[in-house]
């Protein structure tokens, strides 16, 4: 879990650096972009406990499960994560809620 708040705080440090006046369109609503920043720190997290030379593979695989859960492709999943960039105070509420069910889970 400490982990996964360090990954947490350095991307709403390189979020909250980035902003711009005007507002993205997402394709996820705020609950699904919470629940697929969730499952991505999720799956980071688990990945430690696998061994080193299986860990490529098992993103693959894990990327390819998030793309069919959300309906985007890699790219789109990036783009949605980077459009929070230039909204530090939606960065932080997703964060916020990111981090109260990862809190939840301990």
């Amino acid at each position: 879990m400490i982990r996964t708040a360090g990954c947490l705080i350095f991307i709403i440090f390189h979020l909250i650096s980035c902003e711009s006046s005007e507002k993205p369109k997402y394709r996820l609503s705020d609950d699904r972009l919470v629940d697929m920043i969730f499952d991505m720190h999720l799956g980071e997290a688990l990945l430690v406990d696998f061994p080193k030379h299986k860990q490529d593979s098992i993103k693959q695989v894990y990327m390819k499960r998030m793309t069919e859960a959300y309906g985007l492709n890699e790219t789109e999943i990036r783009e949605e994560i980077d459009k929070l960039s230039t909204e530090p105070e939606k960065m932080k509420l997703i964060i916020s809620q990111v981090k109260s069910r990862a809190d939840s889970l301990q």
